[in-house]
């Protein structure tokens, strides 16, 4: 009987550290929405991306840096973008062309980054939270937006927001574990938001494929027509 009831206050135990351990379950909240080509090759059109530096609302000191670390780390593994500009060389071009701050991102300016770097998109990211909340029993949370700009235009093409808050604490409170870090949750966030994005830019560059086989196919029809027509007036 005492093997029975040790077996199972063993097994309950088990279970618990598993749950209290577990600090952070399911996957990131993600919602996004992408605009509709304004011209024939808008998406396809997409070759290289520069990612600015991102506005840090309401995370940590330091977080817009690991945001941005990630993102391109995640740009580069997805391959959505042949290209990734360096976000270093993305800060000193900032520098020479003197701008300070991203709510000055004019349409002028838009396309003088996009020419100065060669690129046809800019990705901007504004961080909502990254890092512990208050109090002792707080839970991890990251929450941020991405923002995908044509720099020809300087319309938005995508954006997104993700979030994910660390579910459980009791592995915090009593001192099993400190639980998730930023930096995993970020990188979790951040995946997610990015998948979304290149899903949908994936679908407008499918939509604009057959809009543009769809064109060529009328003119080669109204040219074999209008050949069709000729041969037909040469004969009478």
């Amino acid at each position: 009987m005492l093997r029975r009831v040790t077996r199972k206050s063993g097994l309950i135990i088990a279970v618990f550290l598993a749950f209290a351990l577990s600090a952070c379950s399911g996957s990131p909240s993600v919602k996004s929405i992408s605009k509709p080509s304004e011209s024939k090759r808008q998406y396809l059109g997409l070759k290289k991306v520069a990612i600015l530096p991102f506005t840090n609302l309401g995370g940590d000191k330091g977080a817009e840096d690991q945001a941005v670390g990630i993102v391109k780390i995640e740009l580069n593994l997805l391959g959505t973008f042949p290209e990734v500009e360096d976000p270093l060389y993305v800060a000193d071009v900032f520098k020479s062309l003197k701008i300070r701050k991203l709510d000055t991102l004019d349409l002028e300016t838009v396309k003088k980054l996009g020419s100065e770097m060669g690129v046809q998109a800019l990705l901007l990211g504004d961080i909502n939270a990254w890092g512990l909340g208050e109090g002792s029993e707080a839970a991890m949370h990251v929450s941020l937006t991405l923002t995908l700009i044509d720099t020809t235009t300087g319309k938005l093409l995508w954006v997104g927001s993700g979030s994910q808050r660390a579910s459980f604490t009791w592995g915090r409170v009593f001192g099993l574990n400190e639980g998730p870090t930023d930096l995993e949750i970020g990188r979790k966030v951040v995946s997610s938001l990015l998948k979304s994005m290149s899903k949908e830019i994936k679908r407008r560059r499918e939509a604009e494929m057959v809009r543009i086989k769809a064109e060529e196919a009328a003119k080669l029809n109204a040219a074999a027509e209008a050949e069709k027509k000729r041969l037909e007036e040469q004969k009478k």
